[in-house]
């Protein structure tokens, strides 16, 4: 191939996963690529698997999920927005009862929680508004409509906020309301208000610090529903007895999920995320979705954990607003932890992911609007699901000639495969060049393929690699780009 210098865009910059914007480079590739598959064969870029439907006996919108300690394997709850719940059983989507109760999406929370007299039950938060409740189903086809209300004999839960987040510390459950924070014993005596803050307060979201194991509240002023306010926010340390909070540390944004992951306590906090040091939120890294839209904040059935990665719904640059894209924080490959999209799922092309969660090990369990819940296993590649993963910009210190690029596969493309592979060109202008497809006709010993294009001027490239939904199962070692600084 015809071109005086040379760089390479290969293993090292799969693994370092996602840049923060296009024009920046902490990370390997931008953050306009779409799901690809870089863990299950560290070093070469794939294509995630198409997810499986799994929808079959759902009614509704999932808006929540517990896991089921009774059980063991990958079972989970599940609710949806229509009242229904759901036993998931490893494959199947059973539901079991119906309330007459509202839920809501953002609103709602779920929790599974054992008391001394009844076992193991599943408890969740009504929608936001007046006559605000817990109802109590036993996981199969009992429910308490009004657990809190009537058979706890508790006042109502305050119509004044729009998050009821619920957590069980140290054998008890908590619920957050408003300003108040109540705790239910497992012989079910019930400490009302335990914890009364300002009622200025509200509280957005619980959860447990990993480093001392104290419980975490977080608060905005005011309820601040989308995160549209600069309103102040507060993170609280509390024991979980006492009537006052041990200390309270100010922070920035709306704090919407706590979530642990090994011995590091996650926060979602407005469109950012960033991890509680003790005293405060390290920040990490700004999402793609832009502030002040409720639908697209993190909520605790938003987000989800295998192992020691982090995975939560965010948005495509340049998509169109729906927040579909499967995100992931963890490491890659020993001593590399980055960010990079896990999926994207075509099939939900004009709706968002109203919940995520992991369904076992290796999978994940995400549902969208149109009352579908489907399943992705990330340790497979492609079978008949594609990608576009955007390069980082190169720039140039002069004008260069694009000569071309050289992709090196990592198995042979099979004869006839002349559909599955293309690589566009963005240069400084913002002008986009398209190139053929690999065209391997009727051989099938192809392992690399030359795209030409010789007569490019430009001061910086940004290549978008593709790959169509087919039937192969191609992986991406590295691309070689060429050029020639002009004289």
């Amino acid at each position: 191939m015809i071109g005086k210098k040379s760089f390479e865009i290969g293993p090292n910059d799969w693994l370092q996963g996602a840049t923060s914007g296009a024009n920046t480079g902490n990370g390997g590739f931008s953050n306009e690529t779409d799901g690809v598959n870089i863990t299950s064969f560290p070093g070469v870029l794939y294509a995630p698997p198409a997810g499986t439907d799994k929808s079959t006996n759902l009614t509704g919108e999932i808006i929540a999920s517990c896991e089921d300690p009774t059980y063991l394997g990958e079972d989970r709850m599940f609710l949806d927005s229509e009242a229904n719940f759901y036993l998931w059983t490893g494959s199947t989507l059973t539901k079991k009862d119906t309330s007459t109760s509202g839920f809501t999406q953002l609103t709602t929370d779920l929790v599974a929680w054992y008391d001394t007299s009844g076992g193991t039950n599943f408890y969740a938060t009504t929608s936001a508004g007046a006559n605000g409740d817990i109802v109590k189903w036993d996981g199969n086809v009992t429910l308490d409509e009004s657990w809190w209300d009537s058979t706890l004999s508790q006042p109502t839960l305050s119509a004044f906020t729009p998050w009821r987040p619920m957590i069980v510390y140290e054998t008890n459950l908590y619920c957050a309301d408003k300003n108040n924070l109540h705790r239910i014993a497992p012989d079910l005596v019930v400490s009302n208000s335990i914890l009364s803050l300002a009622y200025t307060d509200t509280i957005s979201a619980l959860g447990i610090d990993q480093a001392t194991g104290q419980m975490l509240i977080a608060t905005q002023t005011g309820s601040n529903y989308s995160g549209n306010r600069n309103g102040q926010s507060k993170i609280w340390v509390y024991d979980g007895y006492s009537n006052k909070a041990r200390r309270v540390t100010n922070v920035n944004g709306t704090v919407t999920a706590f979530k642990s992951v090994g011995n590091t306590t996650y926060v979602f906090y407005g469109n950012k995320l960033g991890y509680w040091t003790g005293s405060g939120i390290e920040y990490l890294r700004t999402l793609n979705f832009a502030k002040g839209t409720s639908n697209y904040l993190i909520n605790p059935h938003r987000v989800t954990s295998i192992d020691n990665t982090l995975y939560w719904v965010d948005t495509l640059p340049g998509s169109g607003g729906n927040n579909r894209q499967i995100m992931a924080f963890g490491e890659t490959v020993d001593g590399i932890r980055s960010f990079y999209p896990v999926a994207y799922p075509g099939h939900s092309a004009t709706s968002s992911l109203s919940c995520l969660t992991a369904i076992s090990a290796t999978k994940l369990g995400y549902a969208f609007t149109t009352d579908k819940f489907y399943t992705i296993d990330l340790t497979d590649t492609a079978t008949s699901a594609g990608f576009n993963l955007y390069s980082k910009r190169y720039t140039f210190p002069t004008d260069v000639t694009f000569n071309g690029m050289l992709v090196e596969l990592d198995q042979a493309a099979p004869s006839g495969s002349d559909t599955s592979l293309s690589i566009n060109i963005l240069d400084d202008k913002g002008n986009t060049t398209t190139t053929s497809y690999m065209v391997t006709g009727g051989r099938s010993d192809i392992y690399t393929w030359q795209f030409d294009y010789p007569s490019m001027t430009t001061r910086s490239i940004q290549l978008k690699l593709g790959r169509d939904a087919d039937s192969l199962t191609l992986g991406v070692r590295r691309v070689t780009v060429f050029y020639t600084p002009k004289e």
